[in-house]
C-alpha cells in the first residue's frame, strides 16, 4: 500500500509539473488573467481606487518594457515575461508607495500572493502523500532545472551533499536582467520565492540556502536535506 501511495504521489506530481509548463509556455497567455489575479490581490491590500491606478501604471510600465527589443521563445520566453511583469508591478508600486524597502517588499508579497503561493501549497501536498518527499522531489529536480530553468540562461552544477541533494547556480536570468535594467534591488524578491516554496513543502525536507548572487555572492547554493 505504501508503495503504491509513494508511486501515486509521484505521478500525481509529475502530471502537475507538465501541466503547469505547458501553460506557461502558450504564446497566448492572456494578459487579462495576469491582470485579473493581481487586480484581487491588489484591492485585498489597497482597496480599490488603489488597486486601479496601479493597475494602469502597470500597464503603462509593461507595454513601455516590451519595446525593449529583447525577445524570447518557449520557457524563456515565460521568464522573459515574467521578468518585465515583476518590474513594470514594482515601478507601479514605487509611484503608489514611494521607493525604498516597502515597494520591494509589496512587490514580492503581491507576486507570492497572487501567483506562487497556490501551486507552491499544491507541489507540497502532492509531495507529502508519497512514502519518500525527498525521493520524490530529487527524482524530478534534474528535469525541472533543465526544462523550466535551461542553460544559457542558468548555469549550475550538481554537488555532492551527504544526507540530502544540492547544486550551485553561477548564472540566473533574472539576476542579469534586473541588474541590467537598474534594479538590482528587485533580484532578492525572485531569490525568497525559493524559500516561500520550500515552506510549502512536506516536513521532511529541509531547505538551507548560505549564498545568493543578489547579495554579492558569486553562487546561490541550494541543499535539500532529508530532515527526520
Amino acid at each position: 500500500m505504501a508503495r503504491k501511495k509513494g508511486k501515486a504521489g509521484y505521478w500525481l506530481l509529475a502530471c502537475a509539473g507538465v501541466g503547469v509548463i505547458a501553460v506557461l509556455v502558450r504564446k497566448d497567455f492572456p494578459d487579462r488573467l495576469i491582470e485579473a489575479r493581481l487586480k484581487g490581490e491588489l484591492e485585498r491590500r489597497w482597496g480599490r481606487e488603489a488597486a486601479e491606478r496601479i493597475l494602469a501604471s502597470f500597464r503603462v510600465q509593461r507595454d513601455e518594457l516590451r519595446k525593449d527589443g529583447k525577445s524570447a521563445k518557449g520557457i524563456m520566453g515565460f521568464h522573459l515575461t515574467a521578468a518585465r511583469q515583476g518590474l513594470a508591478l514594482y515601478r507601479a508600486l514605487v509611484g503608489e508607495l514611494g521607493e525604498g524597502e516597502a515597494a520591494v517588499d509589496a512587490t514580492h508579497q503581491v507576486i507570492w500572493e497572487a501567483f506562487l503561493k497556490t501551486p507552491s501549497v499544491l507541489l507540497g501536498y502532492l509531495m507529502a502523500r508519497s512514502r519518500d518527499p525527498l525521493a520524490v522531489f530529487a527524482r524530478g529536480l534534474d528535469w525541472v532545472n533543465a526544462r523550466v530553468f535551461p542553460s544559457p540562461g542558468w548555469q549550475r552544477k550538481q554537488v555532492e551533499v551527504e544526507g540530502g541533494i544540492g547544486f550551485d547556480y553561477s548564472g540566473c536570468f533574472y539576476n542579469d536582467y534586473m541588474r541590467e535594467m537598474g534594479a538590482p534591488e528587485l533580484i532578492t524578491i525572485f531569490c525568497e520565492m525559493d524559500v516561500r516554496q520550500a515552506e510549502c513543502f512536506p516536513p521532511q525536507i529541509e531547505f538551507v540556502r548560505t549564498r545568493t548572487m543578489a547579495a554579492g555572492d558569486e553562487i546561490c547554493d541550494f541543499r535539500y536535506y532529508r530532515r527526520g
